[in-house]
Formats: C-alpha cells, structure tokens, sequence
C-alpha cells in the first residue's frame, strides 16, 4: 500500500456504484498481491519498520485528503474547521458575500442544517469512528504479534512465517478497508458539500427578500430619526434659552448675596469695635470709681485731722480766754492758722464736691 495510488473521482450525483466499488477492490487486491511477494522475503524487523512506514502513509495520505477539502472549500467560500469525524462547514468572512441589493447592507448569517443534513452527519461521524478504530486494531494487532515473536524466538521455529502470513492478511485488508473508506470519505464530503450549497441558495433567495424588507424598515426609520432629530435639536434650543435666563438670575442672586454678606461682615466689625469700645469704658469708669473712692478716703482722713486740730484750737481759745490778755498774740497767732485750715477745708470740700460731679457725669 502507498500513498501515491490516485483516487477516482466518484459521480457527483450521490454514492458510487457496484461497479465502482468491485473495480476499487480488484485494484487493491492486485496492489496487495504485488506487496505481499515482496514482503515474503522480508525478515521481522524489516516487517516492523514496514508496517510503521505504512501507518505513517496512512496518517499522511488522510491530511492530503484534509488539505484538498480545505482547498475546495476555500474555493467555494467556506472553511474547514478540521474536527475529527465530522464535516464542519463554516462561511469564511475574509471573502464579500454575494450582493443582495445595492442599498441592502451585508449579512453573514450561519448554516442552518436540515433534519436529514444533521442525521447523515451523525452517521457519517459514527461511521469515521468505527473505521478510525478498525484500522488503529488493524495496524496495532500485527505490531502486537511481532513483539511477541520477538520476545520468544525459541518457542516456535515457525512462528516468523505464521506471522508474515498473518500480516500479509491483514495488511490485505487493511488496504481494502483504507480504499473503501477513503472512497466513502471523498463521497459524503461531496454530498455534504452539495447539500451545503443548495442550502446556502436558498438561505440566499430568503435574504434578498429579506433585504428588501430592511431597507423598507431603514428608510422608515431615517424619517423617524430625522423627525426626532430635528425634536430634539428644538426642545435643546428651548432648554439652552431657559438656562440662559436661569444662569443671569443666578449672577443677580450671587451679587445679592455678596452684597448682604460684605454688610453683615461690615457690621459685624462695628458691633466688635462697639463691643471694645465699651469694655474700655467699663474698665476707665472702674479706674475712675476706685481713684475717686481713694481720694474721698484721704479727704476724710484730712478732714478728720482738721476736726481735731480744730477742736485743739477750740480748747485752747477756751483757755485762752481767761489768759487773753497773755495769749492774744498767741491767739491772733492761732485764728490765723484756724482761718487758713478752714479755707484749706473748704478747698478740699469744694474739691471733693467738683469730683463728686465730674464721677457722676461719667457715669
């Protein structure tokens, strides 16, 4: 089996026919005859190393069958989403759908499957699952056998033969089964990819009338848009001019504001200053009540000291009468001294009354 044998092309309407299918099979047969006389002469090692070499192809030629559905599905617009047993179909948004209408804008709507689509993918997933781990026994049983051999080469002097026999069986089924299921692969890829474009047709036609309809339903709201628009801008206008004459009474009310607030600091100061100007009065009135208090004391201490110099005097005139004739030197002397401690009395009486007054019209 090798990874260079060309597949043919099976019809495009639906699954290949009996005759396909037979011719496939005669193909491998010869293909797997040819190998089989060559790999007769081969020892186990050397059949080893064949049978990985063969399970590399495998995997090889099944990303060659990747990449070419990748490719044809880049060509008609979709995209490959690689996921194992399924066909996974996606619109490729690099690429401008088809134009609807000239006004309509551009959609990318997802594939929605069918009932009978969905069904055939799950047994197309089913059948990819079965055949992946048919081969995966196929390639693994033989390995298998040969690792036994190897380890016991003295049981059985027969054995590498049995087992070249062995795998040449089984590599003959594997190639039929790898024939068949790649021809399988190729043709429900294809029937997808049909049922994917007359789907993707008729989603086409739904959206041109659909598109018609949108711009039916644009057009409608670019006038209710215009006509809020333009009620809008008024009712703006109309706020901008309401704010405008709120924004001057403001200032007025601001300026007022400033006005009573440099008045009432104004006043405020005064009343302070007033208050100040008081409390110093108070404390002059009390240094001016406690002098008056201290003079009024030494007045009458002075006042006390001439009642009794006078009352001296008095006596001493008593006695004098009698020695008048003695003492009227001395008696003229002592009414001269009495007239002036009486004028010096009166001038502190006058005095006392003079502060009395001014204390009075202080208070």
């Amino acid at each position: 089996m090798s990874s260079k044998f060309n597949l043919s092309a099976p019809p495009r309407s639906g699954f290949a026919t009996d005759e396909d299918v037979s011719g496939y099979k005669a193909a491998a047969e010869a293909r797997t005859h040819n190998t089989s006389l060559r790999l007769s002469s081969l020892t186990l090692d050397e059949l080893r190393e064949e049978l990985e070499r063969r399970a590399e192809e495998t995997q090889k030629l099944q990303e060659e069958v990747e990449d070419a559905t990748r490719e044809t599905l880049k060509t008609l617009g979709c995209t490959w989403l690689g996921i194992p047993g399924q066909c996974c179909l996606s619109y490729d948004s690099s690429e401008d759908p088809p134009a609807v209408s000239a006004h309509q804008p551009r959609m990318t709507q997802p594939l929605v499957c069918s009932l009978d689509t969905l069904k055939q993918k799950v047994v197309q997933k089913d059948r990819s699952s079965y055949e992946k781990e048919a081969t995966g026994n196929a390639i693994n049983h033989p390995l298998q056998q040969l690792n036994k051999i190897s380890d016991e080469p003295g049981k059985d002097t027969f054995s590498p033969q049995r087992a070249t026999m062995n795998l040449q069986a089984e590599l003959h089924d594997l190639q039929l089964e790898k024939d068949v299921v790649s021809d399988l692969r190729t043709e429900d890829l294809i029937t997808v990819l049909e049922q994917e474009m007359a789907m993707l047709t008729n989603r086409l036609s739904s959206s041109k009338d659909s598109g018609v309809s949108l711009c039916a339903k644009l057009d409608l709201l670019k006038k209710v848009t215009e006509r809020q628009t333009s009620l809008h801008q008024r009712q703006i206008s109309d706020l901008e001019s309401t704010l405008s004459s709120y924004k001057d009474q403001v200032c007025c009310l601001e300026q007022k504001i400033l006005e009573t607030e440099t008045h009432l600091f104004s006043t405020r100061r005064e009343r302070e200053r007033s208050l100040q100007q008081e409390k110093d009065l108070q404390a002059q009135l009390g240094q001016l009540k406690a002098c008056c208090e201290q003079q009024q004391l030494d007045l009458r201490e002075d006042a006390e000291i001439l009642r009794g110099q006078l009352e001296m005097v008095r006596e001493q005139l008593f006695r004098a009468g009698e020695e008048k004739t003695c003492t009227q030197f001395l008696l003229e002397q002592k009414a001269q001294e009495v007239k002036k401690s009486q004028k010096l009395l009166q001038e502190k009486e006058e005095e006392l009354c003079f502060r009395q007054q001014r204390t009075q019209q202080h208070l």
